[in-house]
C-alpha cells in the first residue's frame, strides 16, 4: 500500500510518499529496496528513489511505486496555492490551501489586518493560525471566518456595524 492514501499537495509544495508491503506470513513493513517511484510528469514530479512528489500544475496525478514485479499506484490531488481571495476597496485579503491569512494593500484603517495603519506593498501574514475558512472585504473592512465558526472583523468602524479586532489570535 502506498500512503497517504488520498494525497493532497499544492503547486510547488512537496509531500513524500511511502510503500508497505504485506508479506505471506502476515507481516508488513516499510518498502525502501529496489522500490522505484514513477509519474506522467503531468501534473507532479516525483523522485524515483524517495517518493518525494512535487506538484506542478493543478490535476490528479497518479504516481507509481514498482518493486520487481508488484506494482502499487496512488492518485495525487494537486492543488493552487490559494483556497480564497477577495479583494476590497484597496486591500486584498488571500486564504492559502494549507488554510493560513495573507493581506496587503491600503491599511490606513486596519483593514488588512497586521494590527497596524501601515500601507503593506506584498502580501504579509495576519496570524499564526492555519484554521481559516472564507473572507469578505469591504471599502474599508475586512470580515474572515475560522474553522471554529468564529467570526472575525477588521478595519474601519465609523458606525459600529463591526468590532475592531484586537489581535489576530492563533
Amino acid at each position: 500500500t502506498i500512503a497517504p492514501a488520498t494525497p493532497t499537495v499544492a503547486i510547488g509544495s512537496t509531500i513524500t510518499l511511502t510503500a508497505t508491503g504485506t508479506y505471506s506470513d502476515g507481516t508488513s513493513a516499510a518498502i525502501t529496496k529496489d522500490l522505484t517511484w514513477s509519474s506522467t510528469n503531468q501534473f507532479a514530479s516525483i523522485t524515483s528513489t524517495t517518493g518525494i512528489v512535487t506538484g506542478t500544475a493543478i490535476g490528479n496525478e497518479t504516481i507509481t511505486a514498482t518493486v520487481g514485479k508488484v506494482i502499487g499506484t496512488v492518485k495525487v490531488q494537486v492543488q493552487g496555492p490559494y483556497a480564497a481571495v477577495s479583494a476590497g476597496g484597496n486591500h486584498s485579503l488571500v486564504i492559502k490551501t494549507n488554510t493560513s491569512l495573507l493581506g496587503t494593500g491600503l491599511n490606513r484603517n486596519g483593514q488588512v489586518g497586521d494590527l497596524t495603519n501601515i500601507d503593506k506593498a506584498s502580501f504579509t501574514s495576519l496570524s499564526s493560525a492555519t484554521t481559516w475558512t472564507n473572507i469578505s472585504t469591504g471599502e474599508f473592512h475586512s470580515l474572515a471566518l475560522k474553522a471554529d465558526g468564529s467570526l472575525w472583523a477588521w478595519g474601519f468602524n465609523q458606525n459600529r456595524s463591526e468590532e475592531h479586532t484586537s489581535e489576530l489570535q492563533s
